[in-house]
């Protein structure tokens, strides 16, 4: 029983090379192409357009001030207010 289990896998084992060397006659090889100028020009565009929209997007935000750094982890350092007994004299 297992001389003829080995000789069927070896069976299928060839039968899959043999597939495998046909498969690989029949494709034609790839050559990669240089992207043209204008392809290049297009994808600039596209890149320029996309942080064009996400710069007007974080601009159209009411909610956020600008003029703070954008991490959240600096804060804004704002003096306590002058009271009258921490008042210059004059």
């Amino acid at each position: 029983m297992a001389i003829q289990l080995e000789s069927l896998v070896e069976k299928i084992k060839s039968k899959m090379r043999s597939l495998k060397g046909k498969g690989r006659a029949k494709k034609k090889p790839y050559v990669k192409m240089d992207k043209s100028s204008s392809v290049k020009v297009e994808i600039k565009s596209k890149k320029a357009k996309k942080l064009i929209n996400q710069t007007l997007q974080v601009a159209d935000r009411p909610d956020k001030d600008h003029s703070r750094p954008s991490d959240q982890n600096q804060r804004v350092h704002n003096p306590p207010p002058i009271t009258a007994s921490r008042q210059k004299p004059t």
